[in-house]
């Protein structure tokens, strides 16, 4: 007898990178998870912090780019995202540190 699982929670989403930094915001983008486990995937919960402080839930939604603002000029920004299916919410992604620019510099964009 083979018992095979159900459906299961989504395997952590790839490559979240920082697409443009600037001295007040931080463009992130992520890439679908490997594996949904047998369900769809339905969104994306992306979490932030600034550093030494605690993780804060800044976007839920379908889409995979997210423009951080309000942000503080040479301050390190750490990021976290997961993704969501009718099973739940699967484990964060490896964490991306980034530190925005010194005010006034030009904005730094990334493939």
């Amino acid at each position: 007898v083979l018992i095979r699982p159900g459906p299961g929670c989504p395997s952590p989403p790839t490559t979240l990178h920082a697409r443009e930094v600037t001295s007040t915001s931080i463009l992130v983008h992520w890439s679908p998870p490997r594996r949904d486990n047998g369900l769809p995937i339905t969104g994306y919960t992306l979490r932030m912090k600034v550093l030494g402080s605690d993780m804060q839930i800044v976007y839920q939604g379908k889409d995979r780019v997210y423009l951080a603002v309000n942000l503080l000029p040479n301050s390190v920004y750490v990021f976290e995202v997961a993704a969501i299916n009718k099973a739940g919410e699967g484990i964060g992604c490896d964490r991306l540190a980034i530190r925005t620019l010194l005010d006034g510099a030009p904005a730094m964009t990334h493939g």
